[in-house]
């Protein structure tokens, strides 16, 4: 391994446990992420990081199915009893490496074999003991091997106990070379060859050797059984092994594992193997099958990030939707504008004469107030109607935003039960906040009085101005109206009656200054016919704006905001990091 890919492994590596660690919080996104990271983890765990920690030793494991002898065979490697052998199936359930002083103290420190929990091998029972810790690894020191390998004996890996076939599957990424032990009775077994098939698509070099074996015929049952193993787990010919079916076998440690074909046995066979160009041929493939599956996951990654994106934009959709179902009416405020602006093209008497009356009107205010409701009606048809005050306009304004809001905040709720995972595990739902609420905060922020802006002012006085030069009727008439008003209140409120439909008549006939900016507000409207719409759009436009802030904020925000932070997550520096080190890989593995 390069200089170069080993710092990008060891980047990488740090910055996926970044990303574990801030998904930890997120179950389903977590999920969704590393379920199926199983491979490519182990590899990057018990294989590649290992390797920087300095000299590489060739690793052989032992492994096979229940029953199929291995602790025999590891035994018969080391010429002496350190593996713990019992008739019963299963027995081993946790590994044991043997390595020289310098490899066992390297195993030991957690150079060697990442991931597990090394612990000296002082009780010779303790790998079949379910007591010791599940990643306890058991370290026998064995002066006879060489420097350049360790041998090791792992759990079966068609146990029935899942934690049997994990730790297999762990070591399996940890090994260079594995001897595969197959029986008759184990050969064909699925779970057995799928260990063996993803062993060697991940790069390690498989020796078979078949156990309890026929020798009548120059062992041709055997021969033919290795050979159906053989391709069934996608292995190249190369060397194979054969113990001959003996229950004596078991304590005899100075047998030799003879070779099918050619003249060294296995344990010859391991010692002339080429350690530096095995590795390197391993790492190779290690590095190319890990970009592999590395990739995939980044694939996920992003597929996970752009659905969850594609849930915030939906919601802040439906948000800017409901803003725009929204129509203001203009009040007050509005009006003024226009009142103003005619006040403004008075003369000098009736300037005075407006100021004087709106003087008058505001001492009179609370007397004409109650006056004035023997006014609030008329009636039209036969039916009565009740004439809208500033305060009906107010209240009518704030229950359209309530109503538009709730209808929304249902619309959210139905919506996240329909989501798949993680988004729907991730965004708010009606039990995760309170709807009422944060309707009533909507509501507040949409309706509440604000100045309105200097772009509508400025927009306003241009559009009357334009208005009041191209239309010299409508002048006169405007004029005309104003002096009624300035001059006599009362006089105005039959006039309102019939352009208003009852709008403001009471108000107007109490207070000229006060209620004149609602009345020119209404006859503006009449006036400027097709231009009113042009007119006030813009201050319309802020008033959606404003609701459709309240909206995003109060109400999307707080269904969304889980997912904001996911999404900050799945696209943050640790992702990044991830990606400039795959490319890396890739590029020289």
């Amino acid at each position: 391994m390069t200089t170069k890919i080993g710092q990008a492994i060891g980047e990488l590596a740090a910055a996926v446990e970044r990303l574990r660690e801030a998904t930890r919080g997120y179950p389903a996104l977590s999920e969704k992420l590393f379920g199926g990271a199983d491979t490519w983890i182990r590899l990057l765990q018990y294989k590649l990081l290992p390797h920087l920690g300095g000299e590489g030793c060739l690793v052989i494991a032992v492994a096979g199915g229940t029953n199929t002898g291995k602790s025999t065979v590891f035994n018969m490697l080391l010429g002496g009893n350190v593996s713990p052998v019992r008739p019963t199936a299963a027995a081993t359930c946790r590994p044991v490496v043997a390595a020289n002083a310098r490899r066992a103290s390297q195993c030991l420190d957690g150079l060697l074999l990442s991931g597990f929990r090394p612990l000296p091998l002082s009780d010779p029972d303790a790998p079949i003991s379910h007591d010791t810790p599940p990643d306890a690894l058991f370290v026998s020191q064995q002066d006879a091997l060489p420097d350049r390998l360790v041998l090791m004996d792992i759990p079966d890996v068609d146990s029935i106990d899942r934690d049997h076939w994990e730790l297999a599957e762990n070591i399996q990424a940890a090994g260079d070379v594995l001897v595969a032990v197959v029986t008759p009775e184990k050969y064909k077994d699925e779970r057995v060859v799928a260990f063996f098939q993803r062993a060697r698509a991940a790069g390690r070099r498989i020796l078979p050797l078949m156990n309890k074996a026929d020798p009548r015929q120059d062992y041709a049952a055997a021969r033919a059984q290795l050979e159906d193993f053989r391709r069934s787990a996608g292995l190249e010919r190369g060397p194979a092994f054969v113990m001959p079916h003996d229950f004596d076998l078991a304590g005899n440690f100075q047998r030799e594992i003879a070779p099918l074909d050619g003249e060294k046995h296995l344990r010859a066979y391991l010692d002339t193997l080429d350690a530096a160009s095995i590795k390197t041929e391993v790492y190779r493939d290690t590095i190319r099958h890990f970009s592999t599956q590395f990739g995939a996951f980044l694939d996920i990654l992003e597929d996970t990030s752009r659905q969850l994106r594609a849930v915030v934009a939906d919601f802040e959709a439906r948000a800017d939707q409901c803003a725009e179902q929204y129509d203001p009416e203009p009040g007050e405020d509005v009006g003024r504008l226009v009142h103003d602006f005619v006040q403004s093209k008075r003369g000098p008497l009736r300037r005075a004469i407006g100021y004087v009356n709106d003087k008058v009107g505001q001492g009179m205010f609370s007397v004409w107030r109650r006056a004035g409701a023997a006014l609030r009606g008329y009636t039209e048809n036969g039916e009565e109607r009740s004439a809208r005050t500033a305060d009906d306009l107010a209240e009518t304004q704030r229950r359209r935003v309530e109503t538009l809001a709730c209808t929304l905040a249902e619309n959210f709720v139905r919506t996240v039960q329909t989501l798949g995972e993680p988004a729907q595990s991730l965004a708010g739902g009606e039990e995760a906040l309170n709807i009422e609420a944060v309707v009533r905060e909507i509501v507040e922020e949409t309706t509440r009085n604000v100045e309105l802006s200097r772009t509508f002012r400025e927009h306003a006085r241009q559009t009357m101005e334009a208005w009041w030069n191209d239309h010299a009727v409508g002048r006169r008439v405007l004029m005309e109206l104003d002096w009624i008003l300035a001059a006599s209140p009362f006089a105005v409120a039959l006039t309102m009656g019939v352009l208003t439909g009852g709008f403001g008549v009471p108000e107007v006939a109490a207070m000229s200054g006060t209620f004149a900016s609602t009345f020119f507000a209404k006859i503006m409207e009449h006036q400027f016919a097709d231009h009113w719409i042009k007119f006030v759009q813009p201050w319309r436009d802020e008033q959606r704006a404003r609701f459709r802030c309240a909206l995003r904020a109060h109400l999307a925000d707080a269904f969304l905001a889980r997912i904001r932070a996911a999404i900050a997550v799945l696209e943050g520096e640790a992702v990044e990091t991830m990606r400039r080190c795959h490319e890396q890989c890739r590029k020289e593995s």
